[in-house]
C-alpha cells in the first residue's frame, strides 16, 4: 500500500503541521498529512499503523507521515472543537487534498465555549510539556520537542485570537517568529524561555478570553 492508495480511499485528506504554518525547515521536518477514513478501512489498517496511528512513506528525498483517523473519531473531533478540526475548518484550499465538503459539517458543531476549552487546555499543557522536556536528568529530556511545544502553545492561542477577531484563522504563519527564535535558535534553557515568552503567553490568553467573552455576550 502506498500514499496515494490511502488518500484515494480517504473521505478527507489535508496537509497539517509545519507545511501549513510555512515554518522554515529543520533536519527533522517532513510532510504531515491527516487522512480520515471509513471505520472498516481503519480497522483493516490497524496492524500496519505506527505510533499515533501513522503510516510513513518515503518518496525520493521526501518523507510523508500520514496520520489515519477513523470517521467516527473525526466526527467527535468536530463535535468537541478539537484543534485539528479547527485548523482544517479554516485551512486554505491549497492544503486540502480531498474532502472540502466536511468543512460545512464543522459549522454545525462549532461553539465559542468549546473553543475556549480547547485553546486553554492546549496552551496550558504544551507550556508544561516544554518545561518537563527540558529537565536534563529526566528520561523524558527532549529539547527539540520542548521548544516545539512552546511554539505550539503560542500558536494555538494566536489562532484563537484570530477566530475571536475575524471568525476564522486568516494567518497560519502568525507564530513563526517564535519557531525561528526557539526551534531554529535552539534555545533550550527553561529560564530563558520563561523570560522571553511567559508575559507574552499571559497577554495572549487574556486577549483570547476577552474576545470570547465579548462574542458570547453579543
Amino acid at each position: 500500500m502506498n500514499k496515494e492508495e490511502i488518500i484515494n480511499k480517504s473521505l478527507v485528506s489535508f496537509y497539517h503541521g509545519s507545511n501549513t504554518y510555512k515554518v522554515l525547515k529543520t533536519d527533522k521536518s517532513d510532510y504531515d498529512i491527516i487522512s480520515v477514513v471509513e471505520v472498516d478501512f481503519f480497522n483493516e489498517l490497524k496492524n500496519k499503523l505506527l505510533e499515533h496511528n501513522q503510516l510513513i512513506f518515503k518518496e525520493k528525498n521526501n518523507i510523508y507521515n500520514i496520520e489515519v483517523i477513523s470517521e467516527d473519531v473525526f466526527i467527535e473531533m468536530l463535535e468537541t472543537t478539537h484543534m485539528i478540526a479547527v485548523e482544517f475548518m479554516f485551512l486554505p484550499s491549497e492544503y486540502i487534498i480531498k474532502g472540502e465538503f466536511m468543512r460545512t459539517s464543522f459549522k454545525d458543531y462549532f461553539t465559542l465555549d468549546n473553543l475556549r476549552h480547547t485553546v486553554s487546555h492546549i496552551t496550558s499543557n504544551s507550556y508544561v510539556k516544554c518545561k518537563k522536556k527540558l529537565i536534563k536528568d529526566s528520561p523524558d529530556y527532549n529539547p527539540y520537542i520542548a521548544v516545539k511545544s512552546m511554539f505550539h502553545a503560542m500558536r494555538v492561542a494566536m489562532f484563537g485570537i484570530q477566530i475571536g477577531h475575524y471568525g476564522e484563522i486568516r494567518d497560519y504563519t502568525c507564530a513563526n517568529f517564535i519557531w525561528n527564535d526557539l526551534v531554529l535558535g535552539k534555545v533550550y534553557d527553561w529560564e530563558e524561555i520563561v523570560k522571553r515568552y511567559k508575559p507574552f503567553r499571559n497577554a495572549l490568553m487574556t486577549e483570547f478570553r476577552r474576545l470570547v467573552d465579548k462574542n458570547e455576550n453579543r
